[in-house]
């Protein structure tokens, strides 16, 4: 009735974990995320989460864990 269940992932970026070394905008081929510059530095956010591929690439590369994966449930039909 509903089809085979997916689950895919969204990546959340932690900022007070994120050291803005770029490893995860130069990892990512959508365009997932940005620098937001501070007074204190940079920081990675999320840009449009909307392309975010699910497979995590970006929180692989991420040696300070700020980038965790959200499960969320998509069903296919």
């Amino acid at each position: 009735m509903f089809g085979k269940r997916k689950e895919r992932g969204k990546a959340t970026i932690q900022i007070a974990d994120c050291t803005g070394c770029g490893n995860c905008i130069e990892k990512c081929r959508h365009g997932v995320i940005e620098f937001v510059y501070f007074k204190e530095g940079r920081y990675a956010r999320i840009k449009d989460n909307s392309r975010c591929s699910g497979y995590g690439k970006c929180a692989n590369v991420c040696e300070y864990e700020a980038i965790r994966m959200v499960k969320i449930m998509n069903y296919e039909l």
